[in-house]
Formats: structure tokens, sequence, C-alpha cells
């Protein structure tokens, strides 16, 4: 049996053709077949403005859109010889909501907070400001336009922070409590679900009299603040 190879041609119209080696013949394929490259080099976004890392310059940088990339660069191997390596965008990564970079300087890592990164480079802080705040509360919107430099006591109290502390809160302690007697007396106000293990109650067995699935638990009432 006689075997025909088939060549894959990409032109510049996005279209495919077919070269076969059947009569030397060039063929086009009856249908459209669809081709997607991954860009992968480092060039700008719209309105992207790159800057040096402070302390890594030469080495990295960081833009107005919160991307951080490294620079093309000869590195001297131990051998003596030098090795060319090519600039590229870095892959970041979440941590606690935060986006996070590794980058290298002497073969010593730092794990960098990009927030923190395109502050430096592109925030004035005349005052020694120390934390700086998302202003949509969105943490991995790293763009230098949602960005301050504030203290401690600003970024802490800033729009829904004290809600999500709340809520943080109770999700992992539990509500406030009220425990009551028979009688309808209060008896004692817990500041959350886990304290009532404090006097010597059941956390589960109290969450269930108060989502009303039990009366009782050790003779008493219980209730969400």
């Amino acid at each position: 049996m006689r075997s025909i190879f088939i060549i894959f041609v990409v032109r510049k119209t996005d279209s495919w053709e077919w070269l076969s080696n059947d009569k030397g013949k060039l063929m086009t394929f009856p249908f459209f077949l669809f081709f997607h490259q991954h860009n992968q080099n480092i060039s700008n976004m719209e309105n992207e403005v790159w800057k040096d890392i402070k302390g890594y310059e030469g080495l990295y940088q960081v833009s107005s859109l919160g991307r951080v990339k490294s620079l093309s660069r000869v590195v001297v191997k131990s051998n003596g010889r030098n090795n060319s390596v090519k600039g590229r965008i870095l892959k970041s990564y979440s941590c606690r909501g935060y986006r996070y970079v590794d980058i290298c300087k002497n073969g010593i890592y730092k794990k960098c907070k990009i927030h923190r990164l395109v502050a430096e480079a592109f925030l004035p802080n005349p005052d020694n400001l120390p934390q700086v705040n998302h202003k949509d509360e969105t943490l991995d919107n790293n763009k230098v336009e949602n960005l301050e430099w504030c203290t401690p006591k600003y970024n802490i109290n800033y729009g829904t922070a004290k809600e999500r502390m709340r809520d943080s809160h109770i999700k992992q302690n539990g509500h406030k409590i009220a425990m009551y007697d028979f009688s309808g007396r209060l008896i004692k106000i817990y500041t959350c679900t886990k304290d009532v293990e404090l006097d010597g109650l059941d956390r589960r067995a109290v969450d269930r009299v108060c989502k009303g699935i039990v009366y009782k638990h050790k003779g008493y009432r219980f209730s969400y603040v």
C-alpha cells in the first residue's frame, strides 16, 4: 500500500492547506480548522507601563496593571559559560486572597505580594505609610489606580472591613449565644458558640437548640443573639 505524507501549512489568512505528495497536488481541505496560538511573549497590554522592581533592577519589572516579568539577560553558569535567559511574564499564585510571585537574585528566592510591588514602583509614599489598600476591596485587582498607601487603622476599617471581619469571626467561632432558664430569664450571653464549651456545654447541641431542632440542652434554652 502506498503511503501518503501530509504536511500542514498555516497561511496568514488563518486558513489551512494540506500539501500531499500524491501526484504533487496542493489540496485545500473542504472545511475550516481553527487554530489558537497562546501568546507567550511579553508585549505590552493597552496603557501598560513597566518599572524596575527596587533591589532587582535589570532582573525584574512590575507593570501598572499588576503583571510581573523577568528581563532577558545573560547569566554566567558555574562552568564559566554564558547562558542567555529570555524574559517572560511570571505566573502568580493566590494566598489568602492576595496575588504573589516568586523572584530570585543570587540564587535566593523571595515571595512578594504583587500589590506592594506595584505601589512601591508607582505610588509616592512621602509619609512612609506601611500598608497598601485595595480601593475596590478586590484583593487580586492590583492595577495601580486601585491601590493607595495607608495606615493599619485606615486599612482595617476601610469599606466593609468590619462586616467582613464579623462574618469571618462568625464563620470560625459561631454566633453570639444567649442562655435562658425555663422561666425565660436570661442567664448569660456567650460571645460566640465556641465559648459554651468553657461551661461544659456541647457546642453542636447548643446550635441544635438555637435552630429549633431540639428543645433544650442540659436543662437550658439557647438562642442566637
